[in-house]
């Protein structure tokens, strides 16, 4: 089901509603949504597209390139929501869309929104006019008639049983603004599901889309600038990005090659590290004929994929990268051999003075990413020395180029000698009986 309609009419609004998520921005700014965001509307059995607004004699080839995706999904979608604003008069183009969808034999719904009270519903009905089907009136802000929405949708569409991308693999594309992000993602998905354009900060929204050789959901995301964001609109789409970043299963952070790795993309990495999630540096535009061929000390267990969205160079490769990747982020490492490294490791570490502290054992906790708990004698004189000598001692005999590694320090617990003197005094007594 695809929701159609002039900007600013609150097609966002009623998606994020009925879909009880915040995916797509909203803002009271027209023309805020530019690319096809996918909500799934949990329990009902379908999926709302959230369009972008049409717009009479689009201007520029941005506006050209956004109807044009709007276009395309109408030969997609079984059912339509023609969302109009109740507080104005209907546009001429407004009905011109509604001859469209009657010519087209499409099963459609208009949708009357921004309607607070009884008295806006009646004064609507002056400013829409005449339509070929009874409306339904709603308010996205208020709920008010979300339900008869609702069910009247649920009409047109039977409920069928579709795969659950919830329980899917995530991996996102990341990086700064006018890499190539959507780019590669509408070739990855073969299809213009992204808009793309020169102008930066072209994404705002969050676009997935099914990746159907990882099996996996591929996360399109707007690009993260170095400076403040100066608007509401900005900050929205960086709160979405750095939501995306934390729910990620891999992350595939593209960088210009002709800049290099920038310290914004440095924050991007060290994000997604925090995260726990796999990565992979992609140097984009490898039709350039530019390589990127160092990753800064703090991140060298990463690599580096040179590729081109443009031309499909390297793209192929993609599906196989990243299944090693998830299979080297659960990798499950033997205790025995875990702390047979760490005690080569340790030795090096100071045996005396205020930084002395000994290892005594450590067990993988987790994984993906893997989770290595340390008992130690004195937890506080761990230092990033430390923990860098051990996490390079693991990399060295475990493949795991492209996964964290969390590390947790705890000291071991120590022993209650009152219970063993108890005992004691117990086989005394008993002896002496």
């Amino acid at each position: 089901m695809a929701l159609l309609g002039v900007p600013n009419v609150g097609k966002s609004t009623i998606a994020n509603k009925l879909s009880k998520n915040r995916k797509s921005i909203t803002s009271s700014e027209p023309g805020i949504t530019r690319d096809a965001v996918l909500h799934k509307v949990s329990g009902e059995g379908f999926w709302i597209v959230d369009t972008a607004g049409y717009q009479e004699g689009p201007k520029t080839e941005l506006d050209k390139k956004i109807l044009s995706l709007t276009e395309s999904l109408k030969e997609e979608c079984e059912l339509f929501l023609l969302v109009l604003d109740g507080k104005r008069a209907i546009t001429s183009y407004e009905k011109k869309l509604i001859k469209t969808l009657e010519i087209s034999d499409s099963d459609y719904i208009i949708v009357v929104n921004k309607i607070d009270d009884e008295q806006v519903k009646a004064e609507s009905w002056n400013n829409i006019g005449p339509l070929p089907s009874k409306p339904l009136f709603i308010s996205s802000q208020t709920n008010y008639g979300l339900r008869d929405l609702l069910k009247e949708i649920k009409r047109f569409l039977p409920k069928v049983d579709f795969d659950d991308l919830n329980g899917l693999k995530s991996i996102g594309i990341f990086g700064r603004p006018g890499v190539g992000k959507s780019t590669l993602f509408n070739n990855i998905m073969k299809q213009e599901i992204s808009v793309t354009s020169h102008e930066n900060n072209t994404t705002r929204d969050i676009v997935e889309g099914l990746w159907q050789e990882c099996n996996a959901v591929l996360v399109d995301t707007g690009g993260m600038n170095k400076r403040r964001p100066k608007s509401n609109v900005e900050v929205y789409s960086r709160r979405r990005t750095i939501s995306a970043i934390n729910n990620v299963d891999v992350g595939l952070v593209m960088v210009d090659p002709q800049e290099g790795i920038t310290r914004q993309d440095c924050r991007i990495i060290g994000d997604l590290i925090e995260a726990g999630a796999a990565l992979m540096i992609l140097a984009g535009k490898s039709d350039l004929g530019i390589e990127v061929e160092e990753v800064p000390s703090f991140c060298r267990f990463v690599e580096i994929h040179n590729i081109s969205g443009k031309t499909g160079e390297g793209v192929n490769d993609l599906v196989t990268i990243i299944g090693d990747l998830l299979t080297r982020k659960s990798i499950q490492m033997q205790t025995a051999t875990i702390n047979k490294i760490f005690q080569d490791v340790t030795i090096s570490w100071p045996q005396t003075g205020n930084r002395a502290c000994k290892h005594f054992y450590s067990v993988q906790t987790g994984n993906s990413p893997p989770r290595i708990r340390l008992f130690v004698s004195d937890s506080e004189k761990i230092d990033s020395n430390h923990i860098r000598s051990l996490e390079t001692g693991l990399r060295r005999f475990f493949p795991l180029s492209g996964v964290p590694i969390k590390f947790e320090i705890s000291n071991r617990p120590k022993k209650d000698f009152s219970k063993t003197k108890e005992n004691l005094n117990k086989k005394e007594k008993i002896k002496g009986v």
